[in-house]
């Protein structure tokens, strides 16, 4: 290498230097950055005599030097924009740092490199001078000449000119870019808010995703673009939305998925170049892919791939990558900025349309559990309402029927009554009614009572595994008898040749906020864990919902009934996953108090003989019924079907 910056730059009269400012003057005008290097180049070839040249700048990851234009052994202008080189090797050639890089270098005896679509091309050898670009902050790219065309020898006194004109064409070139970050910026974030504005139109997720990319392509100018969005697997997984193919039409990449735990590593394979923005990162050289609709993934080039997180707080709901297509622009790290500044609204738009998605997916599941609840409560009582009606009809059509006969039909209709009031209640639990009486109960006795009522004759044993001694439960008795009882009957339906019921109380004492939806203070954990074949983990979380059931023959209410019970009493109920079989954990208020003794006799039926009652009900038949209930004991019984009769 030889440093010949030091030959003097001539008279004043030197006619170089005149053709230098016309140059410059020449340049002035040029608003368009791409277009004010082209014409440096063009008018270096044309005004100043430089045979073969080639302008090159510093990349964004400040490690390589990006192409922008040239000139071929024809003299004709070259787009090199797709081109780059690794710095090191041009600071390891000319054994300084590019930083410190000043006047112009040269380099002897060389291989010459012609820039070509197909690549590069070694064309000879020769001499090759390199001349910084110095902007406002120091160097940001190089200026390279050599005359591979005429092969005439080095002339420093032009050289020690080319530095002078690299030198203005360089603030010329940082005055541009300082306009354009400027105007960039404040038009920008105009198109910005103006496609934010329209995202907020739309309701549909899909159609969300698709018009997320195809702004930031129409609006904010991105060559190609791709959104993928979170999954509920995993935050590190990302499913496909629409991308944009080599051409910039949009495409439908349902089928692709992005891993950010396997990114990295193929990263750090290719060996590319990382640069780690505040709100996006980069990479450099990368292949440009897009996913067909079919999940084939084409890799069509290289260049550099741009990365940007949609965050909300600590969530990540998406990723839109951007590169530069078949334009072959070099990296803009003020464009990508503002990139990230549209991607942080639109995080916001995601997060909203997501919200809202869930409570219309969550008032459709509402309803669709009101229909069916709805649909089951009209067949179990069209059904107990056909055998009541078909036993008064059997008595009324046969009036002399014998009286074991009537009994049994009499019997029928009282029970599938019974049933009514049975589902009634259940019913009753998880509307707006069915408030609990609550009162402390001694849980140990309470426990047995309730299981020993519903295991009956089953060969089901049971077992009650208090952790000392248990706190008294706060509860009404009917209702929370019904829980225990229903899931009782379960752990023996599911285990129909006898099994196992085992019942783990602990006391424990709560904090506020500890559970969500519990408040603070002393609360019974009762774990109920049976031997049976399980709940699959697919239909857990519908277990509690109404009709709901797998059990052929079953209501479908049990489950639903349990967890209302246990939620008006202030507790919660969960079906936790298990190995060994169908495991429930209850979480019920508790207290220290203890429950009250029961005294005294029952009391004997009050004679009504000679005492007048008033029935008054809107129902004709309720009326008639107990009014004949109170004469059969001896009343005399006024009715009324309302105040004003």
């Amino acid at each position: 290498m030889n440093d010949q910056s030091s030959y003097s730059l001539g008279g004043t009269n030197d006619p170089f230097i005149g053709k230098i400012l016309g140059c410059v003057r020449a340049l002035l005008p040029i608003e368009n950055l791409d277009d004010l290097i082209r014409t440096g180049v063009e008018l270096a070839r044309s005004e100043l005599g430089v045979e073969r040249c080639a302008l090159w700048l510093l990349d964004f990851d400040e490690a390589s030097l990006r192409g922008t234009f040239g000139t071929d052994k024809e003299g004709n202008t070259t787009d090199e924009h797709a081109f780059h080189c690794d710095l090191s090797q041009l600071e390891t050639t000319l054994d300084r740092s590019f930083k410190d890089l000043d006047g112009w270098s040269v380099r002897t005896d060389i291989p010459r490199i012609t820039w070509t679509e197909n690549g590069t091309q070694q064309e000879g050898f020769g001499w090759n001078t390199i001349i910084p670009i110095a902007g406002p902050n120091g160097n940001v790219g190089c200026f390279f000449q050599d005359a591979a065309i005429t092969n005439r020898p080095l002339d420093p006194h032009q050289q020690d000119l080319m530095t002078l004109y690299c030198s203005l064409l360089g603030h010329l070139a940082g005055r541009k870019l300082a306009e354009n970050r400027e105007f960039q910026l404040s038009s920008g974030l105009e198109k910005v808010l103006a496609a934010a504005d329209e995202l907020l139109a739309y309701d549909n997720l899909d159609t969300l995703h698709r018009r997320i990319v195809e702004l930031a392509r129409e609006r904010l100018g991105v060559a190609r673009a791709g959104l993928y969005v979170a999954t509920e697997e995993s935050s590190p997984r990302f499913q496909g939305t629409w991308g944009t193919d080599w051409e910039g039409h949009t495409t439908d990449e349902h089928k692709g998925v992005y891993d950010c735990d396997s990114h990295l590593p193929y990263e750090r394979e290719r060996g590319t170049a990382k640069k780690v923005g505040r709100r996006w990162d980069a990479f450099q050289p990368f292949p440009m892919t897009w996913i067909e609709p079919d999940g084939t993934k084409v890799e069509f080039a290289e260049g550099w791939n741009a990365t940007h997180f949609l965050n909300v707080g600590d969530r990540t709901l998406a990723v839109l990558f951007t590169d530069p297509g078949k334009t072959c622009e070099p990296l803009d790290p003020s464009k990508m900025d503002l990139i990230s500044t549209y991607c942080a609204l639109v995080a916001r738009i995601l997060d909203r349309r997501l919200t809202q998605e869930a409570l219309r997916k969550s008032d459709q599941e509402r309803l669709e559990s009101l229909g069916i609840l709805a649909g089951g409560i009209a067949h179990d009582f069209n059904n107990l309402l056909a055998a009541i009606l078909g036993s008064v009809e059997i008595l009324m059509e046969l009036p002399e029927m014998e009286s074991t006969r009537a009994q049994n039909r009499l019997v029928d209709a009282r029970d599938a009554c019974l049933r009514g009031k049975s589902l009634a209640g259940q019913l009753l639990t998880f509307s707006r009614g069915g408030t609990p009486v609550c009162k402390p109960l001694a849980t140990i006795p309470f426990l047995n009572k309730a299981i020993r009522s519903s295991v009956g004759v089953h060969p089901l044993k049971w077992h009650l595994s208090p952790s000392g001694k248990p706190l008294n439960l706060l509860a009404d008795e009917t209702q929370m008898g019904q829980v225990f009882q229903n899931l009782a009957v379960n752990a023996c339906h599911w285990q129909p040749n006898g099994g196992s019921l085992e019942l783990v109380i602990t006391n424990r004492s709560l904090d506020l906020g500890e559970i969500p939806g519990l408040g603070s203070g002393m609360y019974l954990q009762i774990d109920v864990q049976d031997d049976g074949p399980g709940i699959p983990e697919s239909i857990r979380t519908r277990i509690f919902d109404p009709y709901f059931t797998t059990r052929a023959g079953g209501s479908g209410l049990g489950l639903a009934t349990c967890h209302s019970i246990v939620t008006r009493h202030g507790g919660k109920i969960e079906c936790l996953p298990s190995t060994r079989g169908a495991c429930f954990r209850l979480i019920l208020p508790a207290t220290e108090v203890e429950p009250q003794v029961a005294t005294g006799s029952a009391q004997p039926a009050t004679d009504l003989s000679g005492r007048r009652f008033l029935v008054m009900d809107d129902e004709h038949v309720l009326r008639v019924m107990i009014s004949e209930m109170l004469q059969f004991r001896g009343a005399l019984v006024v009715t009324a079907e309302d105040g004003d009769h």
